[in-house]
């Protein structure tokens, strides 16, 4: 079971109670009657909290140990969970006009407690979705298929940069609001208002554009993960180039280890950039309908490159100084992942002209082939340079 697992299960066992339908119902029995500015004023303050908690950075980031998901995870988020939680957004602010909100508070009041624990609701659905701790005989990866991590990510992003301010924005509202008279005009009360509605209308945008990046081929959801890891090496290319530089490397052999392992980052770079283009020339995964790759052939590249990426980051991210042996056999490791990509785009290849299918364009799976042999040969003398800069 992993954090994340964890941290649903405690939060179960131990905070269930606190769930927003449980804590509005014990309000109200509590209040049968008469409830008070008050007791108003100290429920939404806790409602605003608890769904902050529901959207907080650290429990996000946890969504990152997930490696397994059901199968209708996407389908009920695209068609059912977030189409409910966009239309909930969209009717809270326009409460805030209703005529009970000046004729007949209590009633408003009421109102709103109730919207909020549906809308507490739709994110519980979706975190009874994204809990894997239901029996699974499966050995357990050491990174989550394409699939999970494409949709672990837009939650994460959604729920980080919208929900989170849209909530926050609303605990504000309701900590400016005069509970005694609702009705009352307060300008830093209209502010917040205007705040609230402004910043739903983004995360509304930002839930359509969830749920298009969700029915993206995963082919592209694949690219751009590899774009990702060619932009982080070259934050990091820039890093040696820098230090380089400066007063950092003032030893001959430092300077050649520096430089040796910018030239294995540069081929690094290089592999990850032709991972992800599909329409330049010699692409390594086409793109076209004929030749594209399949499912779970590309699910099992990917995995692979994660590997990859994190062997090459293993190595550039190791402190100098440090054991040469443990450098070298890092270097090992890097060299091994490479070649299991290798292999699966072999594979694949293969099989593209397996299918004698004349749509398939022999002549670019040749110019692949030649330029991945021409990689191999740059990267294993690049590989042996950093060996050497070891000494």
């Amino acid at each position: 079971m992993n954090a994340y697992q964890r941290a649903l299960l405690k939060e179960r066992q131990e905070g269930s109670a606190w769930s927003l339908a449980k804590s509005v119902g014990c309000f109200r029995s509590d209040n049968p009657d008469q409830r008070s500015a008050e007791k108003y004023q100290e429920i939404f303050q806790n409602t605003c909290f608890h769904l902050q908690r529901q959207v907080e950075f650290d429990k996000c980031m946890l969504m990152c140990d997930i490696l397994r998901l059901p199968s209708n995870t996407n389908s009920r988020l695209c068609r059912t969970i977030l189409p409910g939680l966009k239309e909930k957004l969209r009717l809270l602010p326009l409460a805030l006009d209703s005529p009970s909100r000046y004729n007949d508070p209590s009633s408003w009041y009421e109102g709103m407690l109730d919207e909020f624990v549906e809308l507490d609701e739709l994110l519980q659905q979706i975190d009874l979705l994204m809990d894997p701790t239901r029996p699974d005989s499966r050995p357990y990866e050491e990174f989550a298929p394409l699939s999970v991590s494409c949709i672990c990510k837009q939650v994460t992003r959604l729920y980080t940069s919208q929900l989170d301010r849209v909530f926050s924005a609303w605990g504000s509202f309701f900590r400016e609001l005069n509970f005694s008279n609702p009705s009352s005009y307060s300008p830093t009360c209209t502010e917040q208002s205007l705040r609230v509605a402004s910043l739903t209308r983004i995360c509304l945008e930002e839930i359509d554009a969830t749920i298009q990046r969700l029915h993206r081929p995963l082919s592209r959801v694949a690219r751009d993960q590899w774009q990702n890891v060619d932009k982080e090496l070259a934050s990091w290319l820039r890093w040696y180039v820098e230090a380089s530089s400066t007063d950092l490397i003032d030893q001959h052999a430092r300077m050649k280890s520096f430089e040796a392992t910018k030239q294995l980052i540069k081929l690094c770079r290089l592999y990850f950039n032709k991972l992800s283009r599909s329409t330049t020339r010699q692409p390594l995964v086409f793109g076209t309908p004929s030749m594209e790759i399949e499912q779970d052939r590309l699910n099992r590249l990917y995995l692979q490159t994660q590997l990859t990426k994190s062997s090459i980051l293993d190595l550039i991210n190791t402190n100098r100084p440090t054991s040469t042996q443990r450098l070298l056999r890092m270097t090992v490791d890097v060299q091994i992942n490479y070649a299991k990509l290798h292999l699966f785009l072999e594979e694949y290849w293969d099989f593209l002209l397996e299918k004698h299918n004349r749509l398939v364009d022999q002549n670019a799976i040749v110019d692949a082939r030649q330029w991945l042999e021409s990689w191999i040969s740059l990267f294993l003398i690049a590989i042996d340079n950093f060996r050497r800069a070891l000494g």
